[in-house]
């Protein structure tokens, strides 16, 4: 059951309205009461305002959020004379909601949590959870059940709507997910600790540096350095350095990843030249397999002479996970590449991870006459 609560407002007639998380005050700020802010302002408190929202973070960023803060509409304040002569009977029944806790996962319902995960149950019901601010969260499989739609069922991240189409995408958590469904729906999302190609998780700092506008990004920075959001999967709109989002990088050596592969390829003369599992068929070089799928945790660079055209004829990979890098520019999933032409300034880079594969990409030269000629070749490859 659900039921809807008017907003509180003051004797000033302004309405007070829960701010989103993103719209958070600085922790250090202090706030009037709601009774004497005035129009437009933060506030906390009075005026019949809720002490149990936990909408904001304070000072030492404890999860979850504890504090309860409001912004006052803008406006002109009213003038009210009444007279109430008012005999009032009130029965109150208030229900507590009790949250479970596990692994990184803050839940309510029958929803089932392992490790990182958190699943569909065997039973109808409804659940909702939270994980914590800024993860990346991943859907992994969801499948629903014949009745579908007409059940009711329905699985949801910040009030959208996810669908089967959406397994394997990556979603960033402001405030909650939420199912309601049968026992035949089934579906599994995991949070995804950031992480850049050295093997170093990013972690959101608690205490922000003073030169926030210096940092550098999180791909480049040393470990244990702090960096900015926006490379490695990290949130941009984490906020919780003065409206920035700040990470710190794990302390510790990088990560080797050691792949040892066979690879009988055809190779076109003076064209392409391939480091790593990847493929060449005529004046086409393509992903690991193709058309088949390719394989888990592959590496490739792929060369050909500067200010070379090239046109991608074919490309799917697992969004997010699994990318092309064309020009510095990072390519996955399905991004309607397909016809593009690029001209060639830095060395082609394919890379993969270590779950879930796709039919691959093909990226071909226009207008060149080559020879093939077959090799086999054994590697293995470093990733540091």
């Amino acid at each position: 059951q659900l039921c809807y609560e008017p907003l509180p407002l003051c004797s000033d007639g302004l309405i007070l309205s829960p701010v989103e998380i993103r719209d958070c005050p600085p922790v250090e700020e202090a706030l009037p009461g709601c009774d004497v802010a005035a129009p437009g302002e933060f506030c906390v408190g009075k005026c019949g305002t809720r002490d149990d929202i936990d909408n904001c973070y304070d000072a030492s960023y404890t999860y979850p959020p504890s504090r309860d803060v409001y912004r006052k509409a803008n406006g002109t304040t009213r003038t009210t004379s009444t007279t109430v002569s008012l005999t009032l009977t009130t029965t109150t029944s208030t229900t507590s909601t009790h949250w479970s806790s596990k692994g990184l996962w803050k839940y309510v319902g029958p929803c089932e949590v392992q490790d990182n995960c958190i699943s569909s149950p065997q039973v109808q019901g409804h659940c909702t959870a939270i994980p914590p601010l800024g993860t990346p969260i991943k859907l992994v499989s969801y499948s629903k059940s014949e009745s579908g739609e007409e059940s009711g069922e329905s699985l949801t991240i910040d009030g959208h709507h996810l669908t089967p189409s959406d397994q394997g995408h990556l979603f960033l958590v402001q405030s909650q997910l939420s199912w309601s469904g049968t026992s035949e729906s089934s579906w599994e999302l995991c949070t995804q600790v950031p992480s850049c190609e050295d093997g170093l998780t990013l972690t959101p700092v608690v205490n922000c540096p003073s030169n926030l506008n210096d940092l550098p990004g999180c791909e480049a920075v040393e470990p244990g350095g702090i960096c900015r959001a926006g490379e490695c999967f990290t949130s941009d709109q984490l906020g919780n350095c003065e409206g920035l989002a700040v990470y710190q990088k794990a302390i510790g050596t990088t990560k080797t990843l050691t792949t040892t592969w066979t690879q009988t390829a055809t190779s076109t003369a003076s064209l392409w030249q391939v480091e790593g599992p990847c493929g060449v068929s005529g004046a086409c070089a393509e992903s690991p397999n193709f058309p088949d799928e390719y394989g888990l945790n592959e590496r490739c660079t792929l060369t050909v002479p500067e200010g070379t055209s090239v046109t991608v004829t074919s490309f799917s990979t697992e969004e997010f996970y699994d990318r092309l890098t064309i020009n510095g520019e990072k390519y996955s999933g399905a991004q309607g590449l397909v016809g593009q032409s690029f001209v060639v300034s830095s060395p082609i880079q394919w890379r993969s991870d270590e779950s879930n594969t796709g039919p691959g990409w093909q990226i071909c030269v226009g207008g060149w006459e080559s020879t093939t000629a077959t090799s086999t070749m054994t590697s293995t490859e470093l990733m540091v």
